[in-house]
């Protein structure tokens, strides 16, 4: 469990972190798979401005598309990250990090992420991530 999160004082909130860490370990590995899907919300207003493309239209079903097409070019990929800061207000919830994916032949990416949460029904879940590539 994560304890380095500012205002990270729900242990459901640490365990959420871990899962959005572990969905991008996927990610680097070319997977979209269970955890990601579960990490995600559903709903119709949900975002991403991805690394590997422009706006994409609202809804999960976009996002996802949008997902498993940059997965197809991650792959064999190693992960990590540094926390900057999330915090929690209410029913929403935001992680700053940056994030550092190798992949083979030494190619390597670093991207700084926004993550905008919101706590579901289901538990805490992403309504958008913007990744943007750092030079």
């Amino acid at each position: 469990m994560i304890k380095n999160h500012i205002n990270a004082d729900s242990e459901e909130w640490c365990k959420f972190i871990d899962m959005v860490q572990a969905s991008n370990a996927e990610f680097a590995r070319g997977i979209i798979g269970d955890i990601t899907k579960t990490v995600w919300s559903h709903s119709n207003d949900v975002t991403i401005f991805g690394g590997y493309g422009g706006f994409v239209e609202p809804g999960w079903n976009n996002v996802k598309n949008r997902l498993m097409e940059a997965a197809k070019k991650a792959i064999n990929g190693v992960y990590s990250y540094k926390p900057i800061k999330s915090s929690i207000t209410g029913d929403l919830a935001y992680i700053l990090q940056t994030e550092n994916y190798v992949f083979p032949e030494n190619r390597v990416i670093n991207i700084r992420a926004t993550i905008v949460c919101r706590k579901e029904s289901n538990g805490w879940k992403i309504i958008h991530r913007h990744g943007e590539i750092i030079k």
